[in-house]
């Protein structure tokens, strides 16, 4: 899972863009408009090459007057570990579900259903690099009766490139604070840090977490899930 470090004192900044000007970040995103059909991202370990690729599949679709994003995490047989809804507003992607879901021996599932906390996962409009755009979830974790809560804060960091084969991309540079807290009879923390990029046309396209001193998780897009051969 994904861990937190510092800025106490910046929870409570969430954002907000109503009526603000500033850099717009909607093309950074995972584009909507090329989901109606769902769509496979791929993510392969940079460094550990013996690490599995990580596969999300993303749909999205009108529910009345909204625009919801659908993404799931998949495991190596295709079958969905993590199922997130995610509705895209004027001032960005808002979380409003979150699964995880575990299988037995049989392969029989059992769902989770997370608390949202903080719901802010990605700003379609960024002032400068002091905002913290602030995202929280809860759950309860029954086998080992565990309370678990993930917090992770973004940050932007500017504009730069990214090069997916032979295509470079515009990108955004998001830094990350993340901390996981476990709750039995007593809590545990385990905070990292980490770094975000996400290309113009496509959404994320890498991302790097500094788990521990010299032990990194670093991932980056297969390739284009839009590229035409």
């Amino acid at each position: 899972m994904l861990k937190y470090s510092g800025f106490l004192g910046l929870l409570l900044f969430i954002f907000s863009c109503k009526g603000d000007s500033g850099i717009d970040m909607k093309a950074y995103y995972f584009p909507v408009e090329k989901l109606a059909e769902p769509v496979t991202y791929t993510y392969t370990a940079v460094q550990d090459t013996l690490l599995e690729d990580i596969v999300w599949q993303y749909a999205a679709k009108r529910s009345g007057d909204k625009m919801m994003l659908r993404g799931e995490n998949l495991d190596r047989t295709g079958r969905p570990v993590q199922i997130n809804e995610e509705e895209i507003t004027d001032s960005g992607a808002l979380l409003r579900s979150l699964k995880l879901i575990g299988y037995d021996t049989t392969g029989e599932a059992s769902v989770i259903d997370a608390r949202i906390v903080g719901n802010h996962v990605f700003p379609f409009t960024v002032q400068d690099s002091s905002l913290v755009y602030f995202y929280k979830i809860e759950w309860d974790q029954p086998e080992d009766s565990l309370v678990l809560a993930l917090t992770r804060n973004r940050r932007y960091l500017g504009k730069t490139t990214f090069t997916i084969g032979d295509t470079e991309y515009e990108a955004a540079r998001f830094l990350l604070r993340e901390l996981l807290t476990t709750d039995r009879e007593g809590m545990t923390k385990s905070q990292w840090s980490g770094e975000e990029l996400y290309a113009k046309g496509l959404g994320l396209v890498y991302y790097r977490k500094e788990i521990s001193k010299g032990y990194i998780l670093e991932y980056a897009l297969k390739s284009s899930p839009f590229q035409t051969k």
